[in-house]
């Protein structure tokens, strides 16, 4: 086969493959608030200013993969935010930005829909997310 043949082969295999994950990110839940314009390795997982386990969590953080129980919903873990344990509040990522016990303790910056964003996640938003994850786990 001749090189431009192969590389027109693998361009339109890419695209291919591109078109049919995002038709099933569209149908996984954990999934449904990422966007994604073409198949490339994100910003996030390149940025200097995040370490590899911060990104490691962001990626964590952006499908879903955190110990809440709105994540895990059926592995016995309390339906009731376990820091703060108020009634009304169910135990998810967004809650954990603005859980008053943690923001009492832990310096947040940004927002959860923060970590969202295609080009823009800054080191502030990845230490806070680590910050609010270690101190979930050893207040539980």
């Amino acid at each position: 086969m001749k090189r431009e043949k192969f590389k027109e082969l693998v361009k339109e295999t890419r695209c291919l493959a591109f078109t049919k994950m995002i038709q099933l990110k569209d149908i996984q839940s954990k999934m449904k608030n990422l966007n994604y314009l073409e198949l490339k390795m994100q910003n996030y997982l390149m940025c200097n200013d995040i370490s590899v386990n911060q990104a490691r969590l962001i990626f964590r953080t952006r499908c879903r993969m955190t110990t809440y129980w709105n994540n895990f919903k059926g592995h016995n873990l309390t339906q009731i935010c376990p820091v703060c344990k108020e009634g009304d509040t169910v135990d998810d990522q967004r809650h954990s930005f603005r859980c008053k016990v943690i923001l009492d303790n832990v310096s947040v910056v940004g927002s959860l829909e923060d970590s969202y964003q295609e080009d823009s996640i800054y080191a502030g938003v990845a230490q806070t997310i680590e910050r609010i994850e270690k101190f979930r786990e050893n207040y539980l």
